[in-house]
C-alpha cells in the first residue's frame, strides 16, 4: 500500500507511520492517536537512512485534557535536514 508505484522518494504515508511509531514508543502503555498536524519539509530519498527523534510534549496539556492525552513531537530528518514534524496527540488504553 505504501509502495503501489514506482518512486524515488520515501511516500509520505510512510513518514506520517514513522512518526506514528515514534510517538508510541516514547509513551507509556498502549495509546490511540486522536490528532496529528504535519508539516513536510522535502522529500526523503530511499538510498540514505532517516533519523527519526519523539519526545513527549509540555505536561500543563495532559493536565488541562484530564483524559490523560499525551502529546508527542517527532522530527524525521535526512542528511542532517528535516523532512517532516509531526506533533501528535494520543490517549491511553485501558
Amino acid at each position: 500500500m505504501l509502495f503501489d508505484q514506482p518512486v524515488d522518494h520515501a511516500p509520505g504515508m510512510l513518514m506520517i507511520e514513522a512518526a506514528r511509531q515514534a510517538a508510541q514508543a516514547v509513551t507509556p502503555g498502549v495509546t490511540l492517536p486522536i490528532a496529528m498536524e504535519c508539516g513536510f519539509e522535502r522529500y526523503a530519498e530511499l538510498d540514505a537512512p532517516c533519523r527519526v527523534r519523539a519526545r513527549t510534549g509540555p505536561e500543563p496539556v495532559e493536565a488541562q485534557a484530564g483524559d490523560g492525552r499525551m502529546l508527542v513531537d517527532v522530527a524525521v530528518e535526512q542528511h542532517g535536514k528535516p523532512v517532516i514534524a509531526a506533533r501528535i496527540t494520543s490517549l491511553p488504553l485501558p
